[in-house]
């Protein structure tokens, strides 16, 4: 059938070659319908391709406005959306419709007022950048993507079919397109199409617009001598104006721009400007150099990030203008960040109701906390899932555990009346949180230097729960010299490694730190290079933490709780000599009385499991001392204040554990207190605390 011509249903023009026949696409499939579609050149992209290889004519029906022009007589004036009926009731009257039915296909729709949208062919100003493609995919190797795959997949692959970039737009406030053409009456030229070639950047040239050819309307500036000028700076601009600029308090933008007139080189006649405005996106592609950037910071760019969308975008209009510069690309490392959806995986929505004001979560939350939780919850480039109830639970894990162990260190060592000396701690838990700082240090800068800078957060996240459950918790009883002055290096060097994530929180905590010899801000602190420390002390704290849980395994498989003291745990190893330190760590840790090393056969940990009388009356003399903190932070007492209690305990030798519980919960115990403050009791156990 191809090439096979028809009769139109509609006459509006007079017929031209192969305006009525039918022709190969291959945009078109015979999987539905008959294979067969109408083409509205102006109408669509492939249908304007389509023109331009069959040299169909380009002739506009419809307005910008989505009206019918004046040529489409029954509908002129006319929606084209609300003539819909209008046209199948004339088909029916002159006996033409086939079949009246209803299709439903996917559309574009505006995303602001949800209107219908339509193509429009519209001319233009074009950058040829498809003559470009090998030096934009050169280019682009050079660059460090994240996430990586961006490279060569989904931005490599638009730079491999780059298309001629559509440069103009018929606005008002934009940078005005610096383009002036003649209006002298000297040849009548009706189809000018030019396109600005980089490849000749910096010769002389002109730039023209490419247009849709159509011979019954007319172009905004009636070019008719066929000479047109770019101007390159506002001093060529003032040499080469008819009327004198005041540079001073010249405003080069619409419509003061478009009120000045050059004299024509080729005929002498006079030019105006053309009344397009450049595309914006030009203008962020081209920051590094308008702004000056390049010179006073610095070019490439060491860093960039933006939303995924911006491969299509600020991503491309950087790279495409540097490359037609000559200048390779505009950056070094781009971080390409992936969209915040909803709890469903939805996009969010002020119609869908599922959009949140992010100023009410910055006011709930805090900023640094926002932050690190988006930064901390999956890698850059993935879609975020926005949960208040997971930004929460990064708060608890992070903020607050770096809060309580700063406010645990700022209570107790002021209590001491500690002052750091520099000491050389050699305590196995200082030496350890000092390798374990270095080696976070130093897996942490080698992330950041790859921009990895999830990976990071997540190092400081491990940390901070390290410090927190095991050096902290292992360490209360010590308060020395070298516990305070060991902590208070961790802290500051972890405040210092949390700060380009937390930048507020970290200065704050900071300010409560610094001495005299300290930067003014934590912002102003050199970390430094990570210093040497041995590994083999992490390997052997992490084996403590081994022993532990196969023995709290034991007790669970046993039902034995963990406050309940155990006689013995026994280690079967082979040329391991535990430090005093290790041991004691392993008998607080466990709950025993005594840790014993083995050669025999046998399982490599065990426990005593037998639980004696006295090591029964050791478990609940643990539950009286818990019980008696928690009424003392119940009551509001200071760590300084010795309170008054009276306790009744069903057979337990309370007077053996007297001086005991005293000593390590800052009581006196009465025989009796009347108009307590605050009182537990149960059948086991009657406490009464009295201020």
């Amino acid at each position: 059938m191809v090439v096979t011509e028809y009769e139109s249903i509609f006459n509006f023009e007079k017929k031209s070659k192969d305006q009525y026949t039918i022709l190969p696409a291959d945009f078109v499939s015979i999987d539905e319908g008959s294979g067969i579609v109408h083409t509205a050149v102006m109408y669509g992209e492939d249908d304007f391709s389509l023109s331009k290889k069959f040299d169909l004519p380009t002739i506009h029906t419809v307005d910008p406005k989505g009206n019918f022009t004046s040529k489409v007589k029954p509908f002129a004036g006319k929606n084209i959306f609300e003539a819909n009926q209008s046209i199948i009731d004339n088909l029916k009257k002159r006996n033409l419709l086939f079949r009246e039915l209803t299709i439903t296909h996917s559309y574009p729709f505006c995303w602001r007022c949800h209107n219908p949208l339509i193509y429009y062919a519209k001319e233009s100003w074009f950058i040829a950048m498809s003559k470009l493609r090998s030096q934009l995919v050169s280019n682009n190797e050079k660059v460090n993507w994240i996430p990586a795959h961006l490279k060569r997949g989904r931005f490599g692959k638009w730079l491999e079919e780059a298309k001629d970039w559509a440069f103009s737009r018929d606005r008002y406030w934009a940078t005005p397109l610096p383009v002036w053409q003649c209006q002298t009456s000297k040849s009548q030229i009706s189809n000018l199409s030019r396109t600005w070639d980089p490849e000749r950047a910096g010769k002389s040239q002109n730039l023209s617009r490419a247009k849709p050819r159509d011979d019954n309307s007319k172009p905004k500036i009636q070019n008719q001598c066929n000479y047109i000028e770019v101007i390159g700076s506002f001093k060529e601009l003032a040499e080469k104006s008819i009327q004198p600029i005041d540079m001073k308090s010249f405003d080069p933008h619409r419509p003061f721009i478009d009120e000045i007139k050059l004299k024509c080189p080729q005929c002498s006649g006079e030019m105006e400007k053309d009344p397009a405005v450049i595309d914006c996106w030009f203008d962020s592609g081209a920051m590094p150099f308008a702004s000056g950037a390049e010179k006073k910071v610095g070019f490439p760019a060491d860093y960039i990030s933006e939303a995924i969308d911006q491969t299509r975008g600020w991503f491309y209009t950087l790279l495409a203008i540097s490359t037609i510069l000559g200048k390779g690309p505009s950056y070094k490392n781009v971080i390409s960040i992936g969209h915040i959806v909803d709890e469903q995986g939805k996009k969010m929505s002020k119609s869908l109701g599922n959009a949140l004001d992010p100023n009410l979560i910055l006011d709930q939350f805090g900023a640094d906390n926002l932050r690190f939780y988006l930064v901390s919850v999956n890698q850059p480039g993935l879609t975020k899932r926005f949960s208040e109830k997971d930004l929460l639970t990064c708060v608890r894990k992070n903020l607050l555990v770096l809060w309580n162990i700063t406010n645990y260190f700022l209570t107790y060592s002021r209590l001491d009346a500690w002052q750091y000396k520099n000491s050389n701690p050699s305590h196995f838990l200082d030496l350890w949180l000092s390798a374990r700082l270095e080696k976070l240090k130093s897996d942490y800068i080698e992330k950041l230097d790859n921009f990895d800078i999830t990976t990071a957060s997540n190092l400081i996240e491990s940390f901070l729960d390290e410090f927190s459950t095991w050096y902290l918790k292992l360490s209360r009883k010590r308060r020395t010299q070298d516990f305070y002055d060991s902590f208070y290096q961790a802290l500051k060097n972890t405040i210092a490694l949390i700060a380009p994530f937390m930048p507020f929180v970290a200065e704050f905590l900071f300010q409560n730190l610094k001495d005299a010899k300290d930067a003014e801000s934590i912002h102003l602190t050199i970390l430094g290079e990570p210093k040497n420390f041995d590994p083999s002390i992490i390997q052997r704290n992490d084996w403590l933490k081994k022993v532990i849980s196969q023995a709290s395994s034991i007790r669970q498989e046993n039902g034995i709780r963990l406050r309940q003291p155990l006689s013995k745990l026994e280690l079967r190893t082979k040329k391991l000599a535990l430090s005093q330190e290790e041991l004691e760590i392993l008998k607080n840790e466990t709950n025993v009385l005594e840790v014993v090393q083995s050669q025999d056969k046998g399982a490599w940990v065990s426990l005593d499991i037998k639980i004696t009388p006295d090591l029964k009356n050791l478990g609940f003399l643990r539950d009286i001392k818990r019980q008696i903190q928690n009424l003392r932070k119940n009551a509001g007492c200071q760590l300084s204040d010795v309170v008054d209690i009276a306790i009744e305990a069903k057979d337990f030798p309370l007077e053996k554990f007297k001086s005991a519980i005293e000593k390590e919960t800052q009581v006196r115990i009465l025989a009796k207190i009347d108009s307590p403050d605050k009182e537990l009791k149960n059948h086991e156990l009657s406490i009464s605390l009295k201020k």
